[in-house]
């Protein structure tokens, strides 16, 4: 069973003349978006921004990607591989109304623009559940602006890739992105990020960006499953169950490519139940649901804290106990994606008390 850092310590030194840039090298450029570094908008090598992830004071204990990219660059800084790459524009924000990462990368004449996910603060919580009923978040207008700024004219091979959240910007960006622009796109890579709502699923726009998508879902998905999203679809074999199996380093690689695999029941109850479940309430309902959970994370955490799935879960759980009513459909979408924790009984048990 080999997974992205064995990909990673094979194919170091194999140059990209001898093995061409591929679907793993783009599954590698959406964790390392996740890096906790300081912004930078000039032009840096792969090597300087090893030195930079590596002499990095930043406290990442609670940042899983941001560890794994550490623990990476170890091994990885003086690659032959990535040793063309330029970086650029790598812009991370985080405040009361988004946590947006994102940056470019450069090598003879193709750009890849990666966006980050979620990585664990209170507001990334908080946009991740907006998206229920939200289009477009504010984080998605920065996507958007980040995409039309850097794609340039004498650009040829456009790669816009990104995991769970970040797959969702990917997405989201080119959905709107001006046509010209659009044109320079060659691929849009989605790892595991959630789709959209009914309106734009069924959007003039969405069956454009349809023509160059690729969703990347792990087999027992939790979060790419989410909304609609109908375009190429492959599903690969992980490492590990629970959550974890979202991580892009816990899925399976041969080579140079990604182990197929089917989605789980699971993986398909969840999905109809965030698309056709929805779809039988009200959006004043499922608007009111999302941002009572909303308010009491914010009352409970600040903005740029670090909180788990756990916390969250725990969060919406005390909301019950205090006679809060949330959408059976939420209940049972969480109760699916966390089936395996006991978390997941709990909710299931509040799902059956409020029938």
């Amino acid at each position: 069973m080999y997974t992205l850092i064995d990909y990673l310590k094979s194919y170091k030194d194999i140059s990209l003349k001898d093995v061409k840039w591929n679907i793993v090298d783009n599954l590698y450029m959406s964790l390392l978006v996740y890096s906790k570094i300081e912004p930078f908008k000039g032009k840096i090598s792969f090597e300087e921004l090893g030195n930079l992830i590596l002499e990095s004071t930043a406290d990442i204990q609670k940042m899983y990607m941001a560890k794994v990219n550490k623990e990476i660059m170890s091994f990885l800084k003086d690659s032959i591989r990535y040793k063309d790459l330029i970086f650029s524009n790598y812009i991370y924000e985080v405040n009361d109304k988004t946590q947006f990462g994102a940056f470019t990368v450069k090598f003879n004449k193709t750009k890849i623009v990666a966006f980050q996910g979620s990585d664990g603060t209170m507001i990334g919580w908080c946009e991740n559940l907006r998206l229920g009923y939200s289009y477009p978040t504010y984080t998605q207008t920065q996507a958007l602006d980040y995409l039309n700024k850097v794609i340039k004219d004498s650009d040829k091979y456009v790669y816009v890739v990104g995991h769970s959240k970040g797959g969702n910007l990917a997405m989201s960006s080119c959905l709107d992105l001006d046509e010209d622009k659009f044109k320079k796109v060659k691929e849009v890579v989605n790892f595991d990020g959630p789709g959209f709502l009914a309106k734009e699923f069924t959007s003039p726009q969405f069956a454009r960006l349809k023509t160059k998508l690729i969703n990347v879902l792990p087999d027992d998905s939790y979060v790419g499953v989410l909304l609609y999203n109908d375009a190429k679809t492959i599903y690969i074999k992980t490492k590990i169950k629970g959550i974890g199996l979202h991580f892009q380093n816990n899925w399976e690689v041969f080579g140079s490519t990604l182990v197929p695999s089917k989605l789980s029941k699971r993986g398909n109850d969840l999905h109809n139940i965030t698309t056709i479940g929805l779809e039988e309430l009200k959006q004043e309902e499922v608007e009111r649901t999302i941002e009572l959970m909303v308010k009491n994370i914010v009352d409970r955490y600040d903005n740029l804290v670090y909180i788990s799935f756990k916390k969250v879960l725990t969060t919406i759980n005390n909301l019950n106990k205090d006679n809060v009513v949330i959408s059976k459909v939420f209940l049972k979408m969480l109760s699916i994606i966390f089936s395996c924790s006991e978390i997941g009984s709990r909710i299931k048990k509040i799902t059956k008390k409020d029938k």
